[in-house]
């Protein structure tokens, strides 16, 4: 069994399994929900997720990020991210007006 782990652990192969696995759930739920959309075409959502998914998976590899990027500017960026994502959510949909599918 250790055999079989030690070939997927830390290889290229394992970034872009655990890539293509995230990249479809999150596609799928897009196409779902992004149907909904009355203002924008479902294409346009669709080339914009895809474009910066794309960006980000080969931006990882950039030496001069990987040593600017450490912990704590991560968890300050998801809390500014965070905050800000919620604030335009109220903003833009009453909260308690919204009709979820449950």
């Amino acid at each position: 069994m250790n055999k079989i782990l030690t070939y997927t652990q830390n290889s290229k192969l394992n970034s872009l399994i655990l890539f293509a696995v995230y990249f479809v759930i999150n596609f799928l739920f897009l196409t779902k929900y992004g149907i909904r959309l009355s203002f924008v075409p479902i294409s346009i959502p669709i080339v914009i997720f895809t474009a910066v998914h794309i960006f980000l998976f080969y931006l990882r590899k950039n030496e001069l990020l990987t040593k600017k990027i450490n912990v704590k500017l991560v968890y300050l960026l998801t809390v500014i991210l965070g905050v800000g994502y919620i604030g335009l959510c109220h903003i833009l949909k009453d909260p308690y007006q919204m009709n979820i599918d449950r």
